[in-house]
């Protein structure tokens, strides 16, 4: 079952004026509606195919697996629909600023100049997304999709990307969770100067839900622009220069957002602006850089990108006590964005208790998830299971994503079971633990049950193929078994981090 934001998500990634696409041998897209678009060894999170494995080529080595009595599963739960969300109130403005583009806000440079640039956003904001690029080291945050024949590298302070392409998709670098661009921008210094004619450079935000906005290099000019089942330019440069226009910035102010380049990361000048997409439900996305020749032969291509939001302190992912939901009201709260992959999928809250009444089919996913990341740092997420029926092939549980990982936990009939990326495994039976809580220890995720919401019983650990510092995570259900369809009602109460 495919809802209006699923068709949204499915569109072809950006392929502007001529249709730029790189193609490096088995090239893919990594823009998804459910697991069953992405390649083997990714799953479909937030509209984007990631990684289940810490090497991200899509032709390395396969993932480990569970031990052999685990049943073998095809997928983990998928993005879906979304519910209403209220915004956050933007950050106050600088208005002396009238020199070009939106309102800024400025921060001493060195103590010595002013400086038009971005102040840190509050915990979540896109500010979490910053990177040199200087270790030589993928930080946790990024999925990565490396064809075969293509090149992705941090070297030398840069992220070099790189290779001969035929004409089928990108090499992309996309950030694993989603944060808030409300008040905040993104940006990152751009050396194309090696693109010539027949190659793009591509800077996006992406949303979960709605139409991606970005700035790219491609066709010997400069291109600001949104996308959602076709191009809407904004502005262009036809003649752009590899050194006045090295920096690149999305911002948002106030309901608009703005397209922006810099010489010196410092001085920014707006080449493009337009409304808030309407089909945006919130400012929350992710972060996509990529590269790629042109669709109309083999091309070798290489573009370098640097200081990805180096123009301020670090963000932090808001802390795990501040999601806490009593599921009053008749909708999930603005924190949750409803998934919807079933034919019958309806998620109401209803005397404090979150409801699901849905009709699946093997794989099917019915629930919420959180739409973006939280600091997860020996810290609780608790659910208590307070109702159900129809559970014999049916998994009703928690989710949690953390990078090149995904897992569910929860009961399915007489058993409680843990599903680890594609694999499933039954732990322990069930014997009325209807509260569920996954607990961080250091770099292991421990999941425990329990039949008062008092003492705790470990089930199952694992430790994820990265150190992880946030993770997001899900409340729903999910068929587990080979049944046709499957009818059920499940009732949820009390979710909070602590």
């Amino acid at each position: 079952m495919m809802t209006p934001s699923h068709a949204l998500a499915t569109t072809a990634l950006l392929a502007l004026g001529a249709s730029l696409a790189s193609g490096c041998p088995n090239a893919f897209s990594t823009r998804c509606a459910d697991d069953r678009e992405c390649p083997t060894d990714f799953f479909c999170r937030q509209g984007s195919c990631r990684s289940i494995r810490a090497d991200a080529s899509t032709d390395a080595a396969s993932v480990d697996r569970l031990p052999d009595d685990a049943a073998s599963a095809d997928r983990s739960p998928a993005d879906a629909a979304a519910s209403d969300q209220t915004q956050r109130d933007a950050l106050v403005p600088d208005t002396s600023r009238t020199d070009v583009g939106l309102p800024d806000q400025r921060v001493a440079d060195g103590g010595a100049t002013s400086c038009s640039r971005i102040t840190p956003g509050s915990c979540g904001s896109v500010s979490v997304f910053r990177d040199d690029f200087a270790d030589g080291i993928r930080d946790q945050f990024w999925n990565d999709a490396i064809p075969a024949g293509c090149a992705m590298v941090e070297q030398d302070g840069a992220l070099k990307i790189s290779g001969s392409s035929v004409p089928t998709s990108w090499v992309s670098r996309t950030s694993w969770f989603s944060a808030d661009l409300t008040g905040d921008a993104i940006s990152v210094q751009v050396d194309w100067s090696a693109l010539g004619n027949t190659a793009g450079a591509y800077f996006e935000f992406l949303p979960p839900v709605g139409s991606t906005a970005g700035i790219a290099y491609y066709g010997g000019a400069l291109h600001a622009y949104t996308w959602s089942g076709g191009p809407v330019e904004h502005g262009t440069i036809t003649a752009p220069s590899p050194t006045q226009h090295a920096w690149w910035r999305i911002r948002e102010q106030d309901g608009n957002i703005a397209f922006e380049t810099a010489a010196d990361g410092c001085t920014w000048n707006a080449f493009g602006q337009t409304a808030r997409p309407g089909d945006w439900d919130s400012n929350l996305g992710m972060v996509w850089l990529a590269a790629g020749g042109d669709w109309t032969g083999n091309r070798t291509f290489a573009v370098d990108f640097r200081s990805l939001n180096m123009d301020r302190p670090p963000g932090e992912w808001c802390l795990a006590g501040t999601l806490q939901d009593g599921f009053a009201g008749s909708q999930p709260g603005p924190a949750w964005l409803q998934e919807k992959m079933a034919s019958s999928c309806q998620i109401t809250t209803a005397g404090g208790l979150l409801k699901i009444d849905a009709t699946l089919t093997t794989d099917d996913w019915c629930g919420v998830v959180t739409r973006q990341a939280y600091r997860l740092d020996d810290v609780t997420a608790k659910i208590d299971l307070t109702s159900a029926s129809g559970v014999s092939s049916v998994l009703a549980g928690l989710a949690l994503w953390v990078p090149w990982r995904s897992y569910a936990f929860g009961r399915v009939g007489d058993e409680l079971w843990v599903l680890r990326d594609r694999t499933q495994r039954k732990v322990a039976p069930y014997q009325g633990q209807s509260h569920l809580r996954a607990v961080n220890s250091g770099s292991t995720l421990q999941f425990q049950a329990s039949t008062d919401g008092s003492t705790w019983t470990p089930f199952w650990s694992d430790t994820p193929p990265a150190s992880f510092d946030a993770v997001e995570l899900g409340v729903g259900v999910q068929d587990v078994g080979t049944t046709t369809s499957t009818t059920v009602h499940f009732e949820f109460d009390n979710f909070n981090l602590r």
